[in-house]
């Protein structure tokens, strides 16, 4: 693809006669007709300008950007990045895609079968990127039905809209509540994630919207009530840590 790119006029560093036609090229093979950029999707394949989905500047530098791009790529998502001089031809031609939080979520939500087989959502360095990036434009409202909730158990849970959801709720607590309810693992936020992803899941703005929240006596009743058994009385005997 480099070489391919390298043919393609560079309207920054032309003359405006050049310019002129530079801008009538970009102008036509932005057309639907012809599929003239280069994405790795399907193994690699030539894509037109509608189709493509290009990576902006800003994010380039985001740490988690390898693993987005690779996930989208994964699920068949046409992404190209071409030099920036063709970058700049076709922006001038017409609007381009771009990746966005919003489309990784919406591709995450179409997902189906079982997801902890899937390579992405099962490696937790990469499910910790996804929700990294799904969470950077704050909409933590359209993270409902994303499945990159990352559980103590190690397995990832569906993220839901707290006013849908009066008994499905996941937990975030400290070492201590983990060794008080040591059978819950299933129920309780990985403690281990890095301390600025952990951070906006305990926001006010997070908890207030999804089915996330944060272990106070108020609701360790809840929980209370998830370890006892089903007979359990007060003259009754219960071995705490027995799983």
């Amino acid at each position: 693809p480099t070489r391919y790119y390298q043919i393609w006029p560079d309207s920054t560093s032309l003359s405006l006669d050049f310019i002129t036609l530079s801008r009538a090229l970009y102008l036509r093979l932005s057309s639907p007709l012809f599929s003239v950029l280069y994405s790795e999707v399907h193994g690699g394949s030539m894509v037109n300008v509608d189709e493509a989905y290009f990576i902006p500047d800003s994010d380039k530098q985001l740490p988690e950007i390898s693993s987005v791009v690779n996930f989208l790529i994964y699920e068949h998502i046409p992404l190209v990045d071409p030099p920036a001089h063709v970058l700049h031809g076709f922006s001038e031609a017409k609007k381009l895609n771009y990746i966005t939080p919003g489309l990784v979520r919406s591709v995450l939500k179409k997902m189906a079968g079982n997801l902890m087989e899937h390579v992405f959502i099962s490696n937790s360095d990469k499910s910790l990127d996804l929700l990294r990036y799904c969470t950077r434009d704050g909409d933590f409202s359209d993270l409902e039905g994303v499945p990159l909730l990352p559980l103590l158990s190690g397995s990832t849970a569906t993220f839901k809209l707290r006013a849908e959801t009066a008994v499905c709720q996941y937990y975030i607590g400290d070492e201590f509540s983990y060794r008080v309810f040591p059978t819950l693992e299933d129920i309780f936020v990985n403690p281990k994630i890095d301390k600025e992803l952990l951070e906006i899941l305990r926001s006010e703005g997070f908890t207030k919207i999804l089915n996330v929240d944060i272990l106070t006596p108020k609701n360790v009743s809840i929980l209370l009530g998830k370890v006892f058994p089903e007979n359990f009385t007060k003259n009754t005997v219960y071995s705490w840590n027995d799983k």
